[in-house]
């Protein structure tokens, strides 16, 4: 399930902060941004035959019908192109999971290096009777809500 928060004191700061640890599954996000890569190597292979066949066929024959086959096949817009940056095209949806992936990553990296944050400032404020403990919640949900907007905004761009 990739990146969990350790038991024992976070789960207390949590609790403290009333924030819930982020749920996505990166490993399952970067486990479907491969999908599509792979997807994109296999198709590599048949239309590079796909080409070499058309090339071959056009080459060793003669007539109207095959120039006029030669020039559609080879155009910006025929198949073989269309084929070409649909394989592309797939490979930046992977591309675009995986980054994902990693931004669901740095978020409850970032998650759990807050939890430490706010327990180390619960810890140092023990002497001052509680009066900080309103402050600390307040910093620190206000920064779990800034890494969390921005891991939000990075997933929507």
């Amino acid at each position: 399930m990739g990146l969990q928060p350790p038991d024992g004191q976070l789960s207390v700061v949590a609790a403290f902060l009333g924030s819930i640890f982020p749920d996505g599954d990166e490993d399952l996000v970067a486990a479907m941004g491969k999908v599509p890569g792979r997807y994109a190597d296999l198709m590599r292979e048949p239309l590079a035959d796909g080409k070499g066949f058309a090339q071959a066929i056009v080459a060793t024959s003669k007539g109207d019908d095959f120039t006029a086959f030669a020039e559609h096949f080879g155009q910006p817009r025929g198949a073989s192109e269309n084929l070409e940056l649909a394989t592309t095209g797939t490979r930046v949806v992977g591309l675009g999971l995986q980054v994902c992936a990693a931004i669901v990553l740095a978020h409850k990296a970032l998650t759990l290096y807050q939890y430490g944050v706010t327990a180390a400032a619960l810890a140092s404020s023990g002497g001052a009777g509680g009066a900080l403990l309103p402050v600390v919640r307040q910093a620190g949900r206000r920064c779990l809500d800034l890494t969390t907007y921005a891991a939000a905004d990075a997933v929507r761009r």
